[in-house]
């Protein structure tokens, strides 16, 4: 066995075009947008939600209900990202 002989990694694979790809195989986006005004009403409000968050920078030693707050936004925020990206 050689120790020092280089791997050879295959081929890629033939990528094809959208349209060629049948329709099952397919993501079906209008489930997380309707288009486009939808999608950016989404990410604007994912930037007001992120911005929440950071102001809540030092607020957690003030007691569970604060910690509680950070969670449930820090949730929501997970949520919109897989809505958004």
């Amino acid at each position: 066995m050689d120790l020092h002989a280089t791997a050879e990694a295959p081929s890629a694979p033939h990528l094809r075009e959208r349209q060629e790809i049948p329709d099952r195989f397919k993501w079906d986006l209008t489930t997380s947008s309707r288009g486009g005004s939808e999608w950016q009403a989404a990410y604007d409000d994912l930037e007001k939600q992120i911005a929440k968050y950071a102001a809540l920078q030092g607020s957690l030693k003030q007691g569970a209900d604060h910690v509680l707050a950070a969670m449930r936004l820090s949730d929501d925020i997970g949520q919109l990202t897989y809505k958004v990206w």
